[in-house]
């Protein structure tokens, strides 16, 4: 199954005031400070490198000047910081070299800037170096504001601040930097972020369930005995969160409860930070649950919510892409080393790359697996390449700076708290759709986690094949007058209102109406979590289940049980639903491309539209209307776009009217109506795609597109109630 030493006070009363209100995790807290070239009970290595002329000339303590408010200045031209800077005997040079953001290859000239910390990083107090390319062609300060949002989102190299690690006391404004360790971490600093949030997080970070008590048959390893033991409620653990990787060696198992002699790198090194941690036991998926017992994975799947909420912190393996790489710094995996440079008795370093920016682009933070098992942590310790990165769910904080924070910043989520509403399903499988798996069958099972622990809320969220059926309206909310409470089949259709952001394959084991089928982001288009999808007081809206025999099974009358314990090949992936359909053609048209695309900023769900249209007929107008295809496979970029579209016939379309979205109970001025488009098979009906009929937008924009929608049921002259077989 698939991861800053806190700032001087400041004299500004302004920024006195905003830290305040920030949450510092530093180890400061629990380390004194001392102006020592002394960290981590290790000498760090004082250069006495000569500088060349230029540099020696810098009065660098003027570079770390006071912003002012003003978050960037442009200091000096620092030129072309080719190969000779790279292997000058100069170490600011190679420093300068080092940070640089490179971009593209036709940059001739760099320039040293000041930037204040916050617009470096989001958040945080003091300045730092940067440096970017020299861009004369934007003087002034709108080049500033254009450096500064390119500072933002590409600062490859990091920054330059001063290190805790310097001779003296280090200069005033710069950042307190952290000199790291290539070959070692030091754990005083970790186990300090953790201190300081089980002290004082008391609210947002305190787990879920006070023990293991909640969780069943929970086994754990005994590091010390290297065992794998029966969890006790006094148990507290760590848990890993890693990349499986694709093989498995025959000698990687369990033999009498007792671990392999020889485990792969990245689990060796997770029990030597758990008890570094001191942490006795740790939750590892590959030796805690039996690989070979179905019965006893289905059930730890299941309840996997409660095993990263129940762990008391996880360790995430940022690094590599399967269990042999290790966790960097830990042990024979040596980390990225930290540029730096001595300079009249500072230390200068390297903030290295933001974590956040490698944790987004590891192998980790795209596989399915880790999707439930990150969510659901309460603290995690991040391992990367460079540094170690923490968040818990208040705050978060660098290896090489410890920050003031705020949880928005993070890359975790909101994590479900405080308010933990039926409808915030749908962005959780927004978040989880088109994450890799190597095995296809796991599409919904690598889901079960948060399906789970949305079950156990007062207004429960259940499932049938991985689509959601949410109640109409979270308990305690006050429902509008005029709306009938949504039947099953109605909560059901609504689920069905995802739909697909990028063209991808299918995973065959799925029907086509779950997001389970395709292996793409989705979306959902409309706003099921308000009212649901419906026509009033009209029950035109039927789900009924096929078993394998053909039988019909009304979902309405379904238990909730029945519906969420369905699994792969326990039921057939046919469903009927009777509802109202109208039948669709498709056009394409570039030039109805392009007004459409022209539309974009205005609504953002046409960012995906594909350029074709389905076109229908109600009392007076034929109506085109953007059709969203799901495995439309199309060059936004070429003009021969058409000979990639499927080659439907002409009426092999039908749209399933699903229902419409309404915010204003009875009124069609806030409305949407979504469309589900079916392709004719020869027993059954495949979804291919979905289109969304918003009354305002296009009433709006009636002088400029003939083709405005009228509300229903004018829209769909048609229009003829249906029982579709779809699958």
């Amino acid at each position: 199954m698939e991861r800053a030493q806190a700032l001087n006070a400041s004299d500004d009363t302004g920024t006195s005031r905003k830290r305040k209100r920030s949450v510092v995790l530093s180890a400061a807290t629990y380390r004194t400070r001392r102006n020592t070239s002394k960290t981590r009970g290790e000498t760090v290595r004082q250069e006495s490198s000569s500088l060349c002329s230029r540099c020696s000339s810098i009065d660098v303590e003027s570079l770390f000047v006071d912003l002012a408010g003003r978050r960037i200045k442009r200091l000096m031209t620092l030129g072309e910081l080719g190969v000779e800077s790279e292997l000058s005997s100069c170490s600011l040079c190679r420093l300068f070299h080092a940070v640089r953001i490179h971009g593209s290859d036709w940059i001739e000239n760099y320039a040293l800037y000041c930037v204040e910390v916050e617009a470096a990083y989001g958040f945080g107090y003091g300045t730092v170096l940067a440096v970017a390319r020299d861009d004369l062609e934007f003087p002034g300060e709108y080049g500033l504001l254009m450096m500064r949002r390119m500072l933002r989102e590409d600062a490859s190299g990091g920054f330059i601040a001063c290190s805790s690690a310097s001779k003296t006391a280090p200069y005033v404004n710069s950042l307190r930097a952290q000199s790291i360790d290539a070959i070692s971490i030091d754990f005083d600093i970790i186990r300090g972020w953790l201190h300081r949030c089980g002290r004082e997080h008391t609210k947002r970070c305190t787990q879920v369930e006070s023990s293991t008590s909640s969780l069943k048959e929970l086994k754990l390893i005994d590091c010390e005995q290297r065992r794998i033991v029966p969890a006790l409620p006094t148990y507290r653990y760590a848990a890993l969160s890693y990349v499986w990787g694709t093989s498995r060696s025959a000698d990687d198992r369990c033999v009498n409860n007792g671990l392999p002699t020889t485990l792969p790198r990245t689990i060796e090194d997770a029990l030597k930070v758990s008890k570094s941690l001191g942490l006795r036991y740790i939750w590892i998926d590959r030796y805690c649950i039996n690989q070979d017992n179905d019965v006893e994975k289905l059930n730890q799947i299941q309840q996997m919510d409660l095993v990263y909420e129940n762990a008391f912190v996880t360790i995430v393996a940022a690094a590599g892409t399967d269990p042999y790489f290790g966790l960097p710094g830990v042990g024979a995996t040596r980390r990225t080393p930290q540029p730096s440079a001595w300079v009249g008795g500072q230390c200068l370093v390297s903030t290295l790359t933001d974590p956040r920016k490698a944790i987004k682009a590891s192998k980790w933070m795209h596989r399915a697996w880790t999707y439930q098992e990150s969510f659901f942590s309460t603290r995690r310790i991040v391992f990367t390449e460079q540094q170690v990165y923490y968040e818990c769910r208040t705050g978060l904080a660098f290896e090489t700076a410890d920050h003031p924070s705020e949880i928005s910043r993070g890359i975790f989520g909101d994590h479900g708290y405080p308010n933990h509403f039926p409808w915030r399903i749908c962005s959780r499988l927004t978040d989880f759709c088109g994450r890799e798996l190597s095995v296809s069958s796991d599409a919904i099972r690598a889901f079960q986690g948060v399906f789970h622990s949305f079950r156990k809320k007062k207004a429960p969220v259940h499932e049938y094949w991985g689509i959601p059926i949410m109640p109409s309206w979270a308990e305690g909310s006050k429902r509008p007058s005029g709306l009938l409470e949504c039947s099953k089949s109605e909560a059901f259709a609504a689920g069905l209102s995802w739909c697909n952001t990028a063209s991808g394959t299918r995973r065959s084991l799925f029907p086509t109406w779950s997001w389970a089928e395709w292996t793409v982001p989705i979306n959902y288009e409309t706003r099921p979590w308000h009212t649901g999808l419906n026509f009033g007081c009209e029950r035109s809206l039927k789900v009924f289940i096929e078993n394998h025999d053909g039988s019909l099974l009304d979902m309405d009358e379904q238990s909730d049980v029945s519906l969420d314990t369905n699994i792969l090949g326990s039921s057939g992936r046919f469903i009927h639903i009777e509802a109202w359909t109208i039948p669709i053609n498709v056009q394409y048209s570039l030039d109805e491309t392009n007004r459409w695309i022209s539309l974009k900023d205005t609504f953002p769900r046409n960012k995906n539209y594909s350029g074709y249209l389905a076109t229908f007929q109600d009392d007076e107008h034929i109506l085109r209307i953007p059709l969203f295809l799901l495995y439309q496979q199309y060059d936004k970029d070429s003009d021969i776009q058409q000979s990639y579209a499927p080659d439907f016939q002409q009426d092999s379309l039908l749209g399933i009217v699903l229902g419409r979205c309404e915010i204003i109970p009875g009124s069609d001025l806030d409305t949407d109506i979504f469309v589900m488009i079916v392709h004719e098979k020869e027993h059954y009906y495949e979804r291919v795609g979905h289109m969304v009929i918003k009354f305002m937008d296009y009433l709006s924009r009636a002088d400029m597109l003939s083709d405005f929608v009228v509300p229903w049921p004018a829209c769909f002259r048609l229009r003829e109630r249906r029982t579709i077989r779809l699958g």
